[in-house]
């Protein structure tokens, strides 16, 4: 499979702009005869692009006895204003299984910035982003003898740095 992602956002008054253009390229093999047992492994490369505008922030060091006063320097001497470009690179694999007609799963791992790109606005080239770590399953549970009612428990773990978040979801099919 190939395919592509391209994300833009402005966030608050477009003080900070993030734009990234992916492609991905992915290869699913089934490890049984009859295809119930299937491997899926991608990749997923690109660019990402980030800047932002200094003079749609305030800062505390900006504040008067007027008001905010942005005249005042904002005491922020470690910035560069110059605009991060960098590589990014994004790998997974997935398993997939249907034992049953009314029952399948799927397990599935992934790691987001495996390159480890420097990203700072500031004087620090020692600054790397940490690796995502993603852990994903879930099952359909077919529910009547015509397949069209289903049940898809869902879990998303997600670990980068110290920061951990768990997901958990409960889908119900009808068609």
């Amino acid at each position: 499979g190939f395919g592509g992602a391209f994300y833009c956002d402005k966030a608050g008054d477009g003080a900070l702009t993030t734009f990234s253009g992916l492609v991905s390229v992915a290869y699913h093999k089934a490890v049984d005869r009859y295809g119930r047992g299937r491997v899926s492994l991608g990749i997923q490369a690109g660019v990402v692009s980030k800047q932002i505008k200094m003079q749609n922030l305030v800062f505390e060091s900006q504040l008067d006895n007027y008001g905010w006063n942005t005249s005042l320097s904002n005491g922020e001497t470690n910035f560069t204003g110059k605009n991060i470009l960098y590589p990014d690179v994004n790998v997974g694999a997935l398993w997939t299984h249907a034992p049953k007609d009314n029952f399948r799963y799927y397990v599935g791992f992934s790691a987001n910035h495996v390159s480890r790109p420097r990203e700072s606005f500031l004087n620090d080239t020692r600054n790397r982003m940490n690796v995502r770590f993603n852990a994903n399953a879930g099952m359909e549970i077919f529910l009547n003898r015509d397949y069209s009612f289903s049940m898809t428990p869902t879990f998303l773990f997600m670990l980068q740095g110290n920061a951990q978040q768990y997901n958990f979801g409960l889908g119900l099919n009808y068609w």
